[in-house]
């Protein structure tokens, strides 16, 4: 009864609780963009590196510096009193955007008070928006997917509450709704399909709240207005990057060099991703929601943006993740109206499969190469031998944000006095025939010791050590 009453209390630090873990063990990225496109545009407005070695999207003036501003602003104050270690703000700007989607879900409170009418259902429903199993790993991300998928709730909730609600307050809810919502775009273009939808959707069904719906369009127009400011602030003269973008990515086909996929792609990536039979969930639920509440404006915030992107040639399923905060909301309304397609059993099987891929999710990092990074930052390393891969190196773009000052990265076929990388088993194995002194390996020594089947020399073992060889 206590957790009915006072969801604030115990879902609310239980769900800050899961940020804070996810925030800190899920280092890394998902995606490379993540990485170059944020903390090395970070890096470069504190001055740590130039402009050359930033990627192509810098140089064509097409990706929004919204996010890192957002970001630069957060820590200014650590950089201010000298701080300087970047796994430390890290952590401070995965904590900081898990938070930004945790306020998102607060804000919708309200909404599923109304349309749930019943404390128990509320309760459930925040629950799944919590802690379905991909949505903590999506929260901490630092992509701008995740970013604008923060805002657009944001927006969103603001926005319905303002329809619903004439209470005092409502007009100045239409207004912050559109900041949002205009902070939603200026994070990633692509939500302006999301934006303007849910605007149309006003105008369909909301036509007696024009004075509401022209403030959420002057907040808007305010954050479009905002976008080349910024900008300027990034580039350091004025463009307008959403053109750019426009014309680079969609007019002259840049995006298709990166590949080039079917219209069925999503369904495929979903279906396998998101984990069977949870993801069959997700597409059933998706389906029956879409058909049946073809009016609702989660259908018209989400359809057109899926069919949009269908159209795209070049696909990620990444491009999909600012939708991921209404997958759960809808997966509770469908179950909720029609429970006939929901077995007791399935969804108690789905519920067991579901902890244990959150679990799994809060505790693995996004991307293993960042443990190695943090090991060579502990050590204080000012020298680093390498034989065939500088592990900081990728997508022939060099990681500068994680590289303790100074460090000097030096290709040596040989082992070499010192500390010493090598990125696979056999190197490893001469090197601790050596008798180096082991500190990093990316998988458990003891899997890597049994080594059933031979699978370690199929795969890429990462080994950090430290190497004293006699001249």
């Amino acid at each position: 009864m206590f957790l009915y009453k006072r969801p604030s209390t115990v879902i609310l630090v239980l769900s800050f609780v899961v940020a804070c873990l996810c925030s800190y063990f899920s280092i890394g990225f998902h995606h490379y963009d993540e990485h170059f496109q944020i903390l090395e545009f970070l890096n470069f407005k504190w001055g740590e590196i130039s402009e050359d070695i930033l990627p192509w999207e810098y140089k064509e003036r097409l990706r929004p510096w919204f996010q890192v501003f957002l970001y630069y602003c957060v820590l200014f104050p650590f950089k201010l009193i000298g701080f300087k270690n970047p796994f430390a703000f890290d952590f401070i700007l995965r904590l900081f955007t898990s938070t930004l989607h945790l306020l998102s879900l607060i804000s919708l409170l309200p909404y599923l008070k109304r349309h749930l009418r019943d404390q128990k259902l509320v309760v459930y429903c925040f629950i799944l928006l919590n802690f379905l199993w991909f949505v903590p790993y999506y929260h901490a991300r630092l992509s701008a997917e995740s970013m604008a998928g923060a805002f657009l709730v944001l927006g969103f909730s603001f926005y319905l509450n303002s329809l619903e609600v004439n209470k005092k307050g409502a007009l100045w809810s239409s207004f912050f709704s559109g900041i949002f919502l205009g902070a939603s775009y200026l994070s990633k273009y692509q939500l302006a399909i999301c934006v303007m939808f849910l605007w149309f959707w006003s105008l369909a069904f909301k036509k007696n709240e024009k004075t509401k719906i022209f403030l959420c369009a002057f907040g808007i127009a305010l954050m479009i207005l905002l976008g080349p400011v910024i900008d300027l602030w990034g580039y350091k003269e004025w463009t307008f990057a959403p053109w750019n973008y426009f014309d680079i990515n969609i007019l002259q086909g840049k995006a298709n060099d990166y590949g080039v996929d079917p219209w069925w792609y999503y369904f495929n990536k979903i279906l396998l991703k998101g984990i069977p039979p949870l993801s069959l969930y997700i597409f059933l639920s998706l389906g029956i929601f879409a058909f049946k509440k073809y009016k609702h404006p989660i259908t018209w915030v989400m359809i057109p943006f899926f069919l949009t992107h269908l159209l795209i040639s070049h696909k990620e399923l990444r491009f999909l993740f600012p939708l991921i905060p209404f997958v759960p909301l809808i997966i509770f309304f469908t179950y909720k109206n029609y429970p006939s397609f929901f077995p007791q059993k399935l969804v108690s099987f789905c519920l067991v499969l579901n902890s244990i891929l959150l679990l799994i999710i809060l505790f693995r990092p996004a991307h293993s190469a960042l443990n190695l990074y943090r090991k060579v930052y502990q050590h204080g390393v000012r020298k680093l031998y390498y034989k065939d891969v500088n592990p900081y190196q990728m997508t022939n773009l060099q990681v500068y944000f994680y590289r303790p000052e100074g460090l000097e990265l030096i290709q040596r076929s040989e082992t070499h006095t010192g500390y010493v990388f090598r990125s696979n088993f056999q190197d490893y194995q001469r090197v601790k025939e050596k008798g180096c002194e082991i500190f990093f390996l990316n998988y458990p020594s003891w899997l890597i010791k049994r080594n059933d089947f031979d699978w370690a020399s199929r795969s890429r073992i990462w080994s950090l050590s430290y190497c004293f060889v006699e001249q």
